[in-house]
């Protein structure tokens, strides 16, 4: 999945489901290579885009993205 913004927005990630597992980040600068966040604690909170455009990508489980712009 792509998402589009701008080179310093904001990005979260929160599981919806009781656990996302591979999660791959590309372009954030806190990456993720391959993995599982857990419903609850905030390890994919207020990741930073680095590029107009980052990637996400997950093999098994729900996430929620919520980009914040500061606009």
């Amino acid at each position: 999945m792509e998402i589009h913004g701008k080179k310093g927005d904001i990005l979260s990630l929160i599981p919806i489901s009781s656990e996302a597992c591979g999660v791959e980040t590309w372009s954030l600068y806190y990456p993720l290579k391959g993995e599982t966040l857990f419903m609850g604690p905030a390890r994919g909170i207020s990741n930073i885009f680095l590029e107009d455009t980052v990637r996400i990508g997950i093999k098994h489980g729900l996430l929620l993205a919520v980009r914040y712009s500061g606009d």
